[in-house]
């Protein structure tokens, strides 16, 4: 039988796929090389954990123009131009991706990062997150979305007192001052002097 914490555990971990969201600005984001369009640009809670998220830039991610779904947004090293790699829109919208060209200018095309690498996680109640797993089912909101904070500054999450209810106060005995331990081992030194 698994402990009543395991059970506890267990019950509020989330095992599903989780999406990241501006947490300002609204927009969604996902990371590098993880999740697609197919499963729109999801991340499985339990293969990763929060530090894993931070500290990077995210891929920006836009609603295509055609057909509507979630791709991530391309734009060229050249002049710049943002352009999406839908792959849905049919043979007259190649996805940048593929040939690595931009349409405008023939230039290089690259993924459009963050402005800023992510920096922490906004729990469902708005509490900042900076370290954890992604399966918390308190990091998460009800449409498994976990918003995002972007910047260079370093943030702390707040950490709370929690008096264990179950658990009675344990008196503690005072402890000595210096003069009266150094009265205590000189007495205790005249008793064994004496036996």
């Amino acid at each position: 039988m698994l402990s009543l914490d395991v059970q506890f555990t267990q019950m509020l971990s989330l095992d599903v796929q989780i999406t990241l969201q501006g947490a300002v600005s609204g927009e969604r984001f996902a990371v590098d090389g993880i999740g697609n369009a197919a499963n729109d640009w999801s991340i499985p809670a339990s293969k990763f954990s929060i530090n894993q998220i931070l500290g990077q830039p995210l891929v920006v991610l836009v609603q295509c123009c055609g057909c509507g779904m979630l791709t991530a947004q391309y734009s060229c090293r050249d002049c710049n131009l943002p352009q999406h790699s839908c792959s849905h829109c049919g043979p007259h919208m190649t996805p940048p991706h593929m040939h690595k060209v931009c349409h405008s200018c023939g230039g290089v095309m690259q993924l459009t990062l963050s402005k800023a690498p992510a920096s922490a996680l906004l729990d469902a109640r708005g509490q900042i997150r900076t370290f954890g797993e992604l399966r918390d089912r308190s990091l998460a909101d009800n449409k498994n979305r976990v918003r995002v904070l972007f910047g260079t500054e370093k943030l702390f999450e707040e950490v709370e007192d929690v008096q264990d209810v179950h658990t009675p106060p344990t008196p503690t005995p005072q402890t000595p001052s210096p003069r009266e331990r150094s009265r205590s081992r000189s007495r205790s030194g005249r008793r064994s002097a004496l036996s």
